[in-house]
Formats: C-alpha cells, structure tokens, sequence
C-alpha cells in the first residue's frame, strides 16, 4: 500500500500545557481517527494510528511550533487535513502547518539539533525573601541592551568550556532588554544532545547568585531546527 507522508506544525498552550507526553499521542491518534484521516496503523491487539513527534516537550512548558508527523492512505489538501485535525483537537491544541514530504524523508526526531526557547525566569535573592525576573545584566554595570546582549555571550562561552554537563549544548543566549527576565536561548535538542530549558535557567541564576523560583518560571518552546 502506498503512503503520504505529512508534517504537521501545532502549537500547545494554556490548559493543554499540563498535557503530559503519553497523552498527548492518544490526543492525536484519536484525532486523526475522528478526522475520518486513513492513517497507516500499527499491527496487534489493539491498532491505532502511527505519528512520530519530533520532541517531547515537559509538563507545564508551552509550544508555538512543535511537529509531528503522519503518513496517510490518501493524498489530501493540507488546508483540509488542518481543518479536519483542529476540529478534533481539545482546546489548547491547534495545527496551523501541515505539508507533504516525501515518504523516504527521515522522521523529524532523527533530524533534530537544535530548539529555541523563550523564558521568563523568576528568582528569589539568596538570604531574602524578594522575587523578581531574573537580568543576564552583571551586577555592578549600568541596565542597557548591549550589556545585556555582552554578557549572554559571555555565558555561552563560560558553559562551552566548562566541564558542567551542559557544556556544548548552549548555542545562542539573548536577554530581552524591555522585557526583564524574559530570554531567549538556543539550545541543542534531539538525539545528539539535550538540554533543558529549566536546567539552563538554574545554570543562568547560578552565573547571577540568585536562587531560581521552578514554579513561577515560564518556559516556551517557539521552534524546533531540523538538520538538512
């Protein structure tokens, strides 16, 4: 039987957030099922049909542009096949890019490098009871966008040549200079080599002296960079 494969693009948000990994497959298979979408199925007891999701992605965290992908019976419009998923989708979880590769294409999990996120970390002042949002800014220098941006270069360099366990697996740190405590990182994501958001925040209040407050702290996943 011939096959089309399709990558779709969704984004995971709000209450859906608390989703856990498991789940949210059951939430897909079901829904491309109630889609009336002839998917390939697994073999066995109990058939349900095939996705492979590039990444899973922690309880609590958001997703702008997480993939998954599905191969169908039947070649169909992506418009259609969006509409067809996202009615079926619960609310939180929506796909709004879908496209044909080809069938040989490898899974996007075995051509995933890199993930960017975005957080908004809060911490608490070591010996203190004040919280605020954590400023990539050094201590004893005036609050400017060109510190900031210094200084996250500064810790991409400090985490490649140390010997923690994250060394190598921060590419890019960007602190939004409007915004306080809100920063964008590049990490590596994938078989290669993973790295956690919240163990980068931990590792960035670390650099600051700071004490990291885990359950007021945002994290979003906005992409995923697949190798050619």
């Amino acid at each position: 039987m011939n096959f089309h494969r399709y990558r779709l693009t969704y984004a995971k948000h709000n209450k859906a957030r608390y989703i856990g990994h498991l789940d949210l497959q059951t939430i897909f298979q079901r829904a491309v099922s109630r889609a009336g979408i002839r998917a390939r199925y697994s073999e066995g007891f109990n058939p349900h049909p095939i996705l492979s999701f590039a990444a899973p992605l922690s309880v609590g965290m958001s997703a702008l542009a997480d993939i998954v992908d599905v191969d169908i019976v039947e070649q169909l419009n992506c418009a259609d096949i969006i509409e067809r998923i996202n009615q079926a989708l619960p609310a939180g979880l929506n796909v709004h890019k879908c496209e044909e590769i080809a069938i040989s294409s490898k899974s996007a999990a075995a051509r995933l490098r890199k993930a960017r996120y975005s957080m908004e970390i809060k911490y608490e002042m070591k010996g203190a009871k004040d919280m605020g949002a954590l400023s990539l800014e050094p201590k004893d220098s005036c609050a400017s966008q060109a510190s900031q941006a210094l200084y996250a270069a500064q810790a991409v360099e400090l985490f490649n040549k140390s010997k923690s366990e994250i060394s190598g697996l921060v590419y890019e740190i960007h602190a939004d200079g409007e915004t306080p405590g809100k920063i964008t990182a590049i990490v590596a994501c994938g078989g290669f080599g993973n790295l956690k958001p919240s163990r980068l925040a931990e590792e960035l209040c670390g650099l600051t002296n700071v004490t990291l407050c885990p359950f007021s702290t945002e994290y979003t996943r906005e992409e995923l960079e697949l190798a050619e």
